[in-house]
């Protein structure tokens, strides 16, 4: 509600900073706002401001706000609307600052994600693939190909983020097609997802007598070492840990939000209790759901690829 507000004063200051028409005293007006308050509602005010003061006026006014963003302590990722952006006769210099903005925000919540367990990045991954689609249909409409460049790169160099079979559609999407198709940003992603899916196929299923399991604790304490090599096992379906109650407690904590098929109990006899890890059946029955997904995915890439 605060945020909302906000961006409604930014646009009534934006109409009073376009009648006073004295560029140091309309920038002064406006200084204090934050750029990620630029939201679709106040494109048509920038446009104006534009009108009024100029391309370099604006830049220079929205990178003060892009430092004002930097200590809201807050997401200040962009509420982007492409159709509308286009539509509001903004400068193209404005709105790619805009997009680049984006790009930076959105890299700098990739690093904050990546220091989170599995179950956060899982739980944010349509958000983030939607978020990141976005901002490519932003660059090709506002021809910005040094950005897909870095947006491709970054996608390719962020696999635990952005895995393949979650970027199939953002290459073959028909009715948001990116193209050409030979720019060097889409072919490389293509190639990604392809070679990628492929590497992940040729593993196959999982072996039914296999029970290995590649995520490892993020602790590497003598505890946890324990139970890492339990989870790389093959053979092992359980094991009892026979550590103090604190120790047990710190491992169950660094297994939480790991998304990880094991179960945990504590067994309650002989001195001390025991923490029983068992590997599940979630363990196949999601090695088979993943790799239903891959197959679906690769064949959803070759379809498109025969229809070009």
């Amino acid at each position: 509600q605060y945020a909302n507000s906000q961006e409604n004063n930014l646009a009534i200051y934006a109409q009073i900073a376009t009648y006073i028409q004295d560029p140091d005293e309309a920038k002064s007006l406006l200084a204090h706002f934050w750029l990620h308050q630029v939201v679709p509602d106040t494109y048509t005010f920038l446009a104006i401001l534009k009108k009024q003061y100029g391309v370099a006026w604006c830049l220079n006014l929205m990178s003060i706000w892009k430092e004002n963003s930097k200590d809201t302590g807050r997401d200040s990722s962009l509420t982007l609307d492409i159709s509308r952006l286009k539509n509001a006769a903004m400068d193209i210099a404005l709105s790619r600052y805009l997009l680049d903005f984006q790009l930076q925000e959105i890299v700098n919540q990739d690093k904050t994600v990546m220091r989170q367990k599995p179950t956060h990045i899982n739980s944010t991954l349509s958000t983030r693939i939607e978020k990141i689609f976005l901002l490519i249909q932003g660059c090709i409409v506002f021809d910005c190909q040094s950005l897909l460049d870095t947006i491709s790169a970054h996608m390719i160099r962020s696999p635990e983020l952005y895995p393949a079979s979650h970027l199939v559609d953002i290459v073959i999407t028909p009715s948001q097609k990116p193209a050409p198709y030979e720019a060097p940003w889409y072919t490389q992603l293509k190639k990604h997802v392809e070679n990628s899916l492929q590497r992940e196929l040729a593993k196959g299923l999982r072996d039914r007598n296999d029970y290995s399991i590649e995520t490892k604790l993020c602790c590497s304490c003598a505890y946890c070492s324990m139970a890492n090599a339990f989870l790389a096992s093959k053979t092992e379906l359980e094991t009892l840990l026979a550590i103090a109650a604190q120790h047990r407690n710190h491992v169950s904590a660094e297994f939480r939000d790991m998304d990880l098929p094991v179960d945990l109990t504590v067994r309650n006899t002989g001195s001390p209790h025991k923490l029983v890890l068992t590997k599940s059946h979630r363990l196949h029955k999601n090695a088979a759901e993943r790799f239903r997904q891959l197959q679906e995915a690769y064949a959803a890439l070759k379809f498109e690829k025969k229809s070009l």
